[in-house]
């Protein structure tokens, strides 16, 4: 069987993680399965499962009863994976297990490793995660900011014991969306609330700069440039919506461009609603 170089690149692209290469041998092996009987024998999450095998498009589908199979692609990447299965760790799949302690820096520190280490436990990250939203409503009161969500407003229109409460609701909103968004649109299933309620906590942390910034001016009657705070306030939202981005994704199953748009939504709201405070 004649196969081109870039689709054996591909699939080594797509087949460079253990648990999608045992999906391909499990469907390989069997014909075809079910949902349930992946998630059964690979013992994982719904959000996990649906997050891995929609990076496997093109070489698994399903057919009207709902059942996985394998592709003509699908076939081939099955044959590639029974026959060189020592190729494919030659060509690096396996080149993590190797890596030493940068992969372990890697796994905690970058966004994929670091949303992956927490959703393992999800009652071990909760008094964490907790402790961010408390951090949170607290540093906002002391800066007498308005939170909207991943932005901030100095204009007090409402109370400034209002603040640690608009900071709450926010992280509320992104969670009521991140699953509603999912569910409705892609048809995820109400899995993984738990661990994104955890992610959408982590992911808020880098919009908390600001306020920390400005409080601790406040605390040294040091007046912060506004250009100044709004750079802060821009590159810290961009960073928290990227975080947020991968904390649905990895909790909800999605591939990360279905994922953007709720953190598109949450932007547009908080955009919106500034507008809206900008206007008193």
């Amino acid at each position: 069987m004649s196969v081109p170089e870039s689709e054996i690149s591909r699939f080594y692209t797509v087949l460079g993680h253990p648990l999608r290469r045992n999906i391909i041998k499990i469907i390989g092996e069997t014909g075809s399965a079910s949902f349930t009987d992946l998630k059964s024998n690979l013992k994982i999450s719904v959000g996990t499962l649906y997050y891995n095998i929609d990076l496997m498009e093109g070489l698994v589908t399903q057919d009207e009863s709902k059942r996985y199979f394998l592709t003509r692609r699908g076939k081939i990447a099955y044959h590639l994976l029974v026959e060189s299965e020592e190729k494919l760790i030659s060509a690096g799949v396996e080149a993590a297990k190797h890596a030493g302690w940068f992969r372990h820096l890697n796994r905690v520190f970058g966004m994929p490793g670091l949303f992956s280490f927490l959703y393992e436990s999800p009652k071990l990250s909760l008094p964490s995660a907790l402790t961010i939203l408390i951090y949170g409503a607290w540093i906002t009161y002391q800066a007498q900011l308005l939170p909207i969500i991943v932005l901030y407003t100095e204009r007090l229109v409402l109370s400034q014991i209002y603040g640690p409460l608009l900071f709450i609701g926010g992280w509320a909103v992104i969670n009521i969306l991140g699953n509603l968004v999912p569910l409705v649109l892609y048809g995820r299933p109400k899995d993984g609330a738990d661990r994104l309620a955890i992610g959408s906590t982590y992911a808020l942390l880098p919009s908390l700069i600001l306020p920390t910034v400005w409080a601790v001016c406040r605390f040294f009657y040091i007046r912060l440039n506004l250009v100044v705070a709004q750079f802060i306030m821009l590159i810290s939202m961009a960073y928290s919506l990227c975080l947020l981005t991968t904390a649905i994704s990895m909790a909800k199953g999605l591939r990360a461009e279905k994922a953007t748009l709720v953190s598109m939504m949450v932007l547009y709201i908080a955009v919106g609603v500034s507008l809206i405070f900008y206007k008193f």
